[in-house]
């Protein structure tokens, strides 16, 4: 009895913060036992086509330039709570186009997202895709949308994961290339393209770029060719300087054939729109050939041999009082583009009195074939006047269709 007094007259209460370490303790207890437990999963072959089909399909109806979407991603981790998932990934989603002959990522983007899938009978549909925000609050966002374990990942992707992404968006286009028959076509980053611009005072390019912008960045100032599909028709934007008359062509032109759809000469000088040929009336009267040059620059007169032995066999003559005022640079055996309207005149040779355009192709080409360039690899490089080229380059070989 003595012992039991001692001990009741000797409690103490129990200090402040162990009480609230307990009832801390007893609260996160009763959290985990009244939530679902979250599981790390592995991604399955189906999982991962379920999330590249929702990337693709989450960016479709943009007004994307390109005819072929591509997307790659490497997935950071995965978590299950009951029959949703949570998928945090890297990725990116690109569309390849032809520019030059090469077919190159045109527009697109690359960023982390997250991706909450539902598990259904048929596999996995995609509920929701968050994307961190662009800017100042990149950081911010990818921290609140990625768990802690993979924040680090999320802020700086390794070099393997930018590698892996762009691994696979090549293997869709070149799979695509082969679906169109295309598959001698390179496929290059944009960035890697030698492209070239007219020399341009910083004035008559924003009159150029004001001019253009009507034609929702079809038509581009680099120097060369790009590719669009409208209504599943093929078609050919070229954009070329002419240092003889000191002029930029801008043509569209129906893929594999001579017939021309468009055509407008700018002065590079002052940017004004000096000459526009489009929509006409009557078909067939804008036309285009590829032709070998014969006699001497210096010439009156120059005979354009057509590469088409269906063209005239006699070759054509064209007067330096055209249109654009011009002969060509182009030396004897080199050859050109020529771009006119109306028919012929009827003489021997053919005279061919209304030529909008003469573009010198550049390079001296081996089994020239077909009009639209088809042509095996360059012979040999010229080393004229590098200023007055297209930037023209084959589009298939000699032995393609």
């Amino acid at each position: 009895m003595k012992q039991r007094v001692k001990a009741v007259l000797s409690y103490k209460k129990p200090v402040f913060w162990v009480i609230v370490a307990v009832l801390i303790a007893s609260a996160v207890l009763v959290i985990c036992f009244l939530t679902d437990k979250k599981e790390t999963v592995e991604v399955s072959p189906a999982l991962d086509a379920a999330i590249h089909t929702a990337i693709l399909q989450d960016n479709e109806g943009g007004k994307w330039f390109g005819e072929c979407a591509t997307e790659g991603h490497v997935v950071y981790g995965c978590e299950q709570s009951g029959d949703q998932m949570k998928v945090y990934l890297y990725h990116g989603y690109e569309r390849y186009g032809f520019i030059n002959g090469s077919f190159t990522d045109v527009a697109g983007h690359w960023m982390c997202a997250v991706l909450t899938m539902e598990q259904t009978a048929d596999g996995y549909a995609c509920k929701k895709i968050d994307y961190p925000r662009d800017g100042s609050e990149n950081a911010s966002s990818i921290k609140r949308l990625f768990p802690k374990r993979l924040e680090r990942r999320a802020l700086n992707p390794t070099q393997s994961d930018l590698d892996e992404v762009e691994r696979q968006c090549t293997e869709q286009a070149e799979k695509y290339l082969r679906s169109i028959d295309r598959s001698y076509a390179q496929v290059v980053r944009y960035g890697d393209l030698n492209l070239n611009l007219p020399n341009l005072t910083a004035d008559v390019s924003n009159k150029l770029s004001n001019a253009l912008s009507g034609f929702e960045g079809l038509y581009e100032e680099t120097l060369g060719t790009r590719e669009q599909l409208e209504n599943g028709v093929r078609y050919v934007y070229r954009t070329a300087f002419l240092s003889d008359t000191n002029f930029l062509l801008f043509v569209k032109e129906v893929f594999g054939t001579d017939e021309v759809k468009e055509l407008m000469l700018f002065s590079a000088e002052t940017g004004e729109l000096l000459y526009r040929d489009a929509d006409r009336a009557e078909p067939n009267e804008l036309h285009r050939f590829n032709a070998r040059v014969t006699g001497s620059p210096g010439a009156r007169n120059r005979l354009m041999m057509p590469t088409r032995e269906d063209l005239w066999s006699a070759g054509v003559w064209v007067n330096t009082e055209t249109f654009s005022g011009q002969s060509t640079k182009a030396a004897d055996g080199e050859y050109v583009t020529v771009y006119f309207n109306y028919p012929v005149a009827e003489s021997h040779p053919e005279q061919m009195p209304y030529v909008h355009a003469i573009c010198y192709m550049g390079d001296v080409y081996e089994g020239v074939g077909a009009i639209n360039a088809q042509m095996a690899s360059p012979a040999s490089q010229q080393n004229g006047d590098t200023s007055f080229t297209t930037a023209a380059v084959p589009e298939a070989p000699a032995d393609q269709p």
